[in-house]
């Protein structure tokens, strides 16, 4: 039996779907406008798969405990507990999470405090999608990523 060209891209494109790696995204703000704009966003990318959404560290914990999460998005700053501690207790719990800070901080000294904990990712809450798009993949694939808008001296 021949197959047909459309036949060949439907395989294809089939194939293509089912070797895609899903990233596994837990989302951490405690302003619910950033988190739904995240969300809409984060969607439209076929290998990100939204696992959870939590407000503040209590949230944020059991959501993460219960999830198979790959990669952590949340603000530096979470109503009772700093980004980075919430960020500490993430990556003791389970060390090879990534976690990228999305944040309006753009100080350097918050940034070197972030890296210091294990963060592999820190970016300015105006970003573009793409250059989230671009973190998240830079992270996960076992590199760094800091806006960059941000100077400081990052390895």
């Amino acid at each position: 039996m021949v197959e047909s060209d459309s036949q060949k891209t439907e395989i294809y494109q089939s194939s293509f779907v089912e070797n895609i790696v899903t990233i596994r995204i837990l989302l951490i703000d405690d302003h619910w406008e950033v988190r739904e704009r995240l969300r809409i966003l984060l969607m439209k990318e076929p290998d990100f798969q939204l696992v959870g959404e939590a407000a503040d560290i209590a949230e944020a914990l059991e959501v993460f405990k219960k999830s198979s999460t790959d990669l952590v998005l949340m603000d530096l700053n979470i109503p009772e507990v700093s980004g980075i501690e919430t960020a500490k207790k993430i990556l003791a719990y389970r060390p090879d999470t990534k976690v990228i800070i999305v944040t309006m901080q753009s100080d350097p000294h918050y940034v070197k405090e972030a890296f210091k904990t294990g963060v592999t990712g820190y970016l300015l809450k105006d970003c573009a999608f793409e250059e989230l798009v671009e973190a998240v993949h830079t992270v996960v694939d076992g590199g760094t990523y800091v806006s960059p808008e941000i100077e400081v001296g990052i390895p």
